[in-house]
């Protein structure tokens, strides 16, 4: 959260963000292995799903999850914006995790 809060300064674009971000942790537990788009390379096995931190805005945020066992919970790799404020790629960053 502290990537992400330092990304967007502004309490109620914060609390936005936030608030999207947990709508999209309920989609990809929702359907872990559907839900998003596969990754390949270095993030096979992970998804990535790109979402507004808005209604209406462009999808400038992204979530880097994968589908845990059978019980149908997620493993949460990353989320944040899809650079991060040092331009770095979230997908750079996250191979780096893995």
């Amino acid at each position: 959260m502290a990537n992400l809060r330092f990304a967007i300064p502004n309490d109620d674009d914060f609390a936005a963000a936030t608030e999207a971000v947990a709508n999209e942790l309920a989609h990809a537990l929702g359907a872990p292995r559907t839900w998003g788009t596969a990754l390949e390379h270095d993030l096979s096995g992970w998804r990535r799903s790109a979402f507004g931190s808005r209604p209406g805005i462009d999808a400038e945020l992204r979530l880097v999850f994968r589908a845990q066992g059978e019980a149908g919970g997620i493993d949460v790799l990353m989320f944040g914006t899809r650079y991060h404020p040092d331009t770095t790629s979230i997908y750079y960053t996250a191979a780096r995790r893995t």
